[in-house]
């Protein structure tokens, strides 16, 4: 991992570090949100966590409504590409029916257009099949940093 400008001061210390000091605020915040009517000082540091807090829920709603886009946009082109497949193999087999002289021209080409789809199909299941090991391998190692950070807190406290 990279070092910041200060020697010894890692990315994942300093990430674990803002996360936590994150969480203690929103923490705070709801409890404080509990009392009624009680006046307190805010001081420049709530309100530096207050911005920070609200930048970090707008970064995560907007990778969210990313994703969903990105989403929305891929199932529409295979919406696309499926309307388009159904309506070329229909007039092909149409024409095949319609034309007896050129029966294995045109099925050739509906075999090579059903091949085209069977690869696609397979090339989609592919990526998602490697989308989930990324993301469980991502799973993994969260837990075992995350089970080392608490093995380190145990060798601390003793």
């Amino acid at each position: 991992m990279k070092e910041f400008g200060v020697k010894g001061l890692k990315g994942e210390c300093t990430q674990a570090r803002f996360n936590k000091l994150l969480d203690d605020h929103r923490r705070s915040n709801a409890s404080a949100q509990r009392l009624s009517g009680v006046a307190e000082d805010y001081t420049e540091r709530e309100v530096l966590l207050d911005d920070l807090s609200q930048l970090v829920e707008d970064q995560t709603q907007q990778a969210r409504e990313s994703i969903e886009s990105q989403k929305e946009r891929r199932d529409q082109a295979l919406a696309v590409g499926e309307t388009v497949w159904a309506e070329a193999v229909q007039r092909l087999r149409q024409q095949d029916r319609e034309d007896e002289e050129r029966p294995k021209k045109i099925g050739k080409l509906v075999h090579i257009i059903d091949l085209m789809w069977t690869k696609t199909d397979n090339e989609i299941e592919q990526r998602k099949a490697i989308w989930e090991a990324e993301r469980s391998g991502r799973r993994e190692e969260q837990e075992r940093v995350r089970q080392s950070r608490l093995v380190e807190l145990e060798r601390d406290r003793q």
